[in-house]
């Protein structure tokens, strides 16, 4: 959302954050692909945070307004090769399609994930992060994955792999 995406640079400005790049862009499992979207009534209360780019497996937002839209150009993780240590992911839905785009991170880097699971297709981050050899631990719409080889285990939350 262009909107949002321009109210956080100027967040990070007045706070003067100077060691964060923002890039506008749609993290998916294709690059350089222009997808249109709808975009909210922005002036009505929304929840912008929970905004779907593409249908959600399961939507908790069909009410909002989409009076206008947008293009915005995908991007995959991977594309920026740089060391990641910690993923957090709430994409309303597009969290197995960005997994997708990052596997040389996970291959590479090995990240402690957490990644919301509501909207997304669920069994597939399962089978992702348990084929990259990943433990995971499950606490309502949250999924936390850690690398096996860090040997951490989460006292109360259920292992789902």
């Amino acid at each position: 959302q262009r909107q949002i995406f321009n109210m956080m640079c100027g967040t990070l400005a007045i706070n003067g954050i100077s060691n964060v790049h923002c890039h506008n862009l749609a993290v998916s499992n294709e690059p350089e692909k222009t997808i249109e979207i709808a975009l909210p009534d922005y002036g009505m209360p929304n929840n912008f945070g929970g905004l779907e780019l593409i249908p959600a497996q399961r939507s908790d937002n069909q009410r909002m307004l989409k009076p206008s839209y947008e293009k915005v150009s995908t991007t995959i993780l991977d594309t920026f090769n740089e060391p990641v240590d910690f993923i957090k992911m709430d994409i309303e839905g597009m969290e197995d399609k960005a997994l997708q785009g990052c596997k040389s991170i996970f291959q590479n880097f090995r990240p402690i994930c957490f990644i919301e699971i509501l909207k997304t297709d669920a069994k597939f981050v399962f089978d992702f992060m348990a084929k990259h050899r990943y433990i995971g631990f499950q606490k309502s719409n949250d999924l936390i994955a850690i690398p096996i080889e860090h040997n951490i285990q989460i006292t109360g939350l259920e292992r789902v792999f």
